[in-house]
């Protein structure tokens, strides 16, 4: 029997996945986390074996919760849902401490196959992923916190300041110092160089 804990922000896509779990013998959802504080406070509570997440939710908390179990003595893995576009989101993850990777479209045997091989002890991810997490391991990139990473990359995508604070719920004077410390960093003089830069790298598309 493998007990997972949900990391979803929605409490209508963690039920959604709690009852497309619940009639899988195999499978037993101990519970679902909204917060990364919540999930490892879950996780040392429940003695989970697998933390299934999607790979946006690990982002947008700035990859706190990976982090967090790197540092804590949890043991549980973690598995992810990604989609099309998260090559470079799940290297970044590969590299923190995420197992394996899913695809949201997936079925549900699929689903079950991946939280199985990653509650095994196997890592599941794509050649692709797997080469861009040690490819970039020593990118210029690896400089940039995880917070300057997605400032860089909202701009390269022609966001707005404004746009990006509302998104990351942060204020526009925080966008525009992380955009500092990205050009500094990076050695860039303006955002047509993020762009490029950006491009370059693989982080976002032409």
């Amino acid at each position: 029997m493998i007990r997972i804990v949900i990391f979803q922000d929605s409490a209508l896509h963690g039920w959604a996945f709690r009852e497309a779990l619940a009639p899988r013998k195999a499978i037993t959802v101990a519970g679902v986390a909204h917060t990364p504080e919540q999930a490892l406070k879950m996780l040392r509570n429940e003695n989970a074996d697998v933390l299934l997440t999607d790979i946006m939710m690990v982002e947008r908390s700035d990859f706190a919760l990976l982090t967090g179990l790197a540092n804590s003595d949890v043991t549980t893995r973690v598995l992810a849902l990604v989609g099309n576009d998260d090559d470079h989101r799940a290297a970044r993850a590969l590299r923190l401490g995420c197992n394996g990777f899913v695809d949201r479209d997936a079925s549900a045997e699929t689903l079950i196959d991946a939280l199985t091989q990653v509650a095994n002890g196997k890592t599941v991810a794509s050649s692709k992923v797997s080469r861009l997490a040690e490819s970039n391991a020593d990118s210029p990139t690896s400089a940039l916190s995880q917070r300057e990473v997605q400032v860089m990359e909202m701009l390269a995508m022609g966001h707005t300041n404004r746009e990006i604070a509302d998104s990351l719920s942060i204020s526009v004077k925080t966008v525009d110092t992380h955009r500092g410390h990205v050009l500094k960093k990076l050695q860039l003089r303006n955002n047509s160089d993020l762009t490029r830069f950006a491009v370059k790298h693989g982080l976002v598309r032409a």
